[in-house]
């Protein structure tokens, strides 16, 4: 299941990046008339896919491990178990101590790397248009 998961997210991720370059046609479009050249709007794609999932990966992993460690404590969420704050503690602490942190930064490297890639690409394939062709394209597809 974990595989799963790990290949839906990465999906949804390169997705998202993919969906987020198109959105952006008209600034870009309106960059590149005013004077950006074609590798500067690409990189520019990739340096913002870059720090955005970066940020999303920083803030969304620790709080979701986190989550999923108290969802599976015996003693939270249980009907009818005690609540002992020493124990809960506890019980957490080693939730948390027993979790392959690197398989988890692993695979939020490498989801962040495919999606930085298949923005670059992407947007490299994009920058090739000229602002007119963008602007036409985002007109087509209602961005505008």
């Amino acid at each position: 299941m974990s595989v799963f998961v790990i290949v839906v997210a990465t999906a949804v991720m390169v997705l998202f990046s993919a969906r987020t370059v198109r959105a952006h046609r008209q600034v870009r479009a309106t960059v590149a008339a005013l004077g950006a050249t074609p590798r500067s709007l690409a990189l520019a794609v990739s340096i913002d896919a870059g720090i955005t999932h970066a940020v999303a990966f920083i803030i969304g992993l620790p709080l979701g491990v986190i989550a999923v460690a108290m969802i599976k404590h015996p003693t939270i969420f249980q009907s009818g178990a005690p609540f002992d704050p020493g124990t809960t503690a506890w019980g957490l602490w080693w939730n948390l101590s027993h979790i392959s942190w690197g398989l988890v930064a692993a695979v939020a490297g490498v989801t962040w790397f495919l999606a930085v890639a298949a923005t670059t690409v992407y947007g490299f394939a994009v920058a090739r248009r000229t602002p007119v062709d963008e602007l036409r394209e985002a007109i087509k597809e209602g961005a505008v």
